[in-house]
């Protein structure tokens, strides 16, 4: 390539009329190149002068795809040490059915509407998170003896008041003592009996207990109220102060301004904002506001309408017409809740037969059921622990929809086919059974779907409709029925003790399959006093082997709260709920804008 350039080069050199300065730079370049010589700025200015169009074509494209490869390989080393994170912005527009009355943690409980608001603006020492249970709020730790009767606090020291002023051990004695207080008159009064709280020091709170109580924890998700502000209202003057309405809390959301009728007083729209001193690292949207209709229908038609972004619930019904929304994000959140048909072996002889109650099993179509009752807005279950908590497994037990195999079961248990009636007989006992369950328009299309599913074994099935107070005075009572299809509640501690253990199966007791197992029985007191999760996850997993194996219920499914968020929201998912305001039990997670941040070890 040199010895190409070299000859046009020095003819060039050899013309008359070109500069000297030209000459010398040039015959530089020349050198360096001949020399291996790295040529200086000046010389290289007029390198391009050497090259032929061609080459300062491919000269240009080589210069253009170094540029591009390093610009790419900068913006890949800064990506690769970059995340995505949540940003404060944004706001969110929810429609609430009701209005608010008492945005107080001393009256909430009573109403939805003022238990949303009461749950974002109030902080409790402990909350409800979704994932893990019970857990610090405004507690940074806590501990508790080991007879389970005293409860030691101690406060975040960078947790305030909406108004500036740090919460105190005084504020959260305040706030027990007026719930215990029958001036005030809170619903959450009983559940404080036998418990007195005094102050450690500042920040800390000693609570004693005349007695063992497993839900204590939960109690303390109470929302605490600042004595600065309520000292000098009395308690008969409570329910009517101003901050029922335009309340001073502790947690991620305050208020900031609200719209109502002059003349009926009636809230129409209720805002709240960040609060920028929030212990925890949100929250992120900037502000909330609620908006209030005195129906379902009303709320529904503001959401179809683009007046709302949000609605805190909606049936399983109205549910589907939003599906195709991409406006919206339809969110389900499992109920502390499962329903099942519990099998009762003592009112049915034919129950008790294993076969019988496995055969059924195998011949219930749960999918179908979801489908049709609840157009896919269930969750189906296979167990009595709910999913996504503690001791839950994927593929506990083994029980699959297979009807073939369930008319095999019954054959070999002796309950053959009637050619003339079409019906299972066994020693001229018809195989009869009855569903009971209460008149619920949910429930009784569950009943018939099962009724159906069984007539194709050739099972004879009736369907009982009781009422919810037959259900509490006599049935239970009774244990008046073959099959019972009832849900069953947990409380937020998921204790499966009252509905397997075999002190249960009595007349007060919940244990509606009568199950009866020592190995059971163990196993559920040892989850009563588990001190790890490991302990209780074991027991858990072994309790449920051993019931399932005896086939004491059919597990159908476990209800959804189901409501809708902006779909510009994340975060806002939960995986379950006891009561519609924990929704927003991560709302300090939520965001709408994000940002980028370095990594950082």
């Amino acid at each position: 390539m040199l010895k190409r350039f070299q000859t046009p080069f020095r003819a060039l050199f050899a013309k008359k009329h070109t500069s000297g300065s030209k000459h010398l730079a040039m015959a530089q370049v020349i050198q360096a190149k001949q020399s291996g010589r790295v040529p200086s700025t000046k010389q290289l200015r007029y390198f391009p002068s050497l090259l032929s169009h061609k080459e300062k074509i491919i000269a240009s494209f080589a210069l253009l795809a170094i540029i591009l490869s390093g610009s790419y390989m900068i913006l890949s080393i800064i990506g690769a040490n970059q995340q995505t994170i949540p940003a404060v912005g944004g706001t969110y527009t929810e429609g609430v059915i009701g209005a608010p009355q008492l945005i107080n943690p001393l009256y909430s409980t009573t109403s939805d509407v003022d238990s949303d608001l009461a749950r974002i603006i109030y902080s409790g020492l402990m909350r409800f998170d979704p994932a893990t249970g019970i857990t610090e709020d405004l507690a940074e730790s806590y501990n508790i003896s080991e007879d389970n009767l005293q409860y030691t606090f101690v406060i975040r020291e960078n947790a305030k008041w909406h108004d500036g002023d740090p919460v105190l051990a005084d504020d959260v004695i305040f706030t027990i003592n007026a719930i215990q207080n029958t001036q005030y008159r809170s619903p959450l009064s009983t559940s404080f009996t036998g418990v007195a709280v005094s102050q450690v020091d500042d920040r800390t709170v000693r609570f004693d207990l005349e007695k063992e109580s497993p839900d204590f924890l939960k109690l303390i998700t109470v929302g605490i109220l600042p004595s600065h502000l309520w000292q000098d209202i009395t308690a008969n003057n409570a329910v009517l102060t101003a901050l029922n309405i335009k309340p001073i809390g502790s947690g991620p959301y305050m208020f900031e301004m609200l719209e109502k009728d002059n003349k009926t007083g009636e809230i129409h729209t209720y805002t709240v904002k960040r609060f920028d001193d929030y212990y925890q690292d949100g929250p992120y949207i900037e502000s909330i506001t609620f908006k209030f209709y005195p129906d379902i229908n009303s709320a529904i038609s503001a959401l179809q309408n683009h007046n709302i972004e949000g609605i805190s619930y909606l049936p399983v019904s109205e549910a589907t017409r939003f599906e195709n929304d991409d406006r919206i994000s339809l969110m389900q959140a499992g109920l502390h809740e499962y329903v099942a048909a519990f099998f009762n072996p003592e009112h049915s002889d034919i129950l008790a037969d294993v076969a019988v109650r496995k055969a059924l099993c195998f011949a219930t179509y749960k999918e179908k059921i979801i489908d049709e009752v609840f157009g896919g807005y269930a969750k189906q279950m296979e167990s009595f622990v709910l999913p996504g908590t503690t001791g839950f497994v994927e593929d506990a037990g083994d029980v699959i929809f297979d009807q073939k195999y369930a008319t095999v079961m019954l054959d070999e248990a002796g309950w053959v086919v009637n050619q003339e009636t079409g019906l299972r007989t066994k020693d001229e006992t018809v195989l009869s059974l009855t569903i009971t369950t209460i008149d619920s328009t949910e429930l009784i299309s569950v009943a018939n779907l099962l009724k159906s599913q069984w007539e194709e074994l050739g099972i004879q099935v009736e369907i009982s409709t009781i009422d919810q107070a037959t259900l509490q005075s006599t049935t239970l009572k009774n244990h008046d029925y073959d099959i019972l299809l009832s849900g069953e509640i947990y409380d937020t501690n998921l204790d499966p003790y009252a509905f397997w253990h075999s002190s249960q199966t009595g007349a007060s007791g919940l244990n509606l399959a009568q199950f009866e197992n020592d190995d059971v029985d163990d196993l559920l007191e040892t989850i009563q006093i588990a001190t790890t999760t490991e302990e209780r996850e074991q027991a858990l997993e072994k309790a449920q082997e051993i019931i399932l194996a005896d086939y004491p219920a059919i597990f159908l499914y476990q209800p959804q709260y189901t409501y809708a968020v902006s779909s510009a929201i994340k975060n806002a998912d939960v995986v379950r709920i006891s009561m519609p305001s924990d929704r927003f039990s991560s709302i300090d997670t939520w965001y709408i804008k994000t940002r980028k941040s370095l990594i950082t070890e």
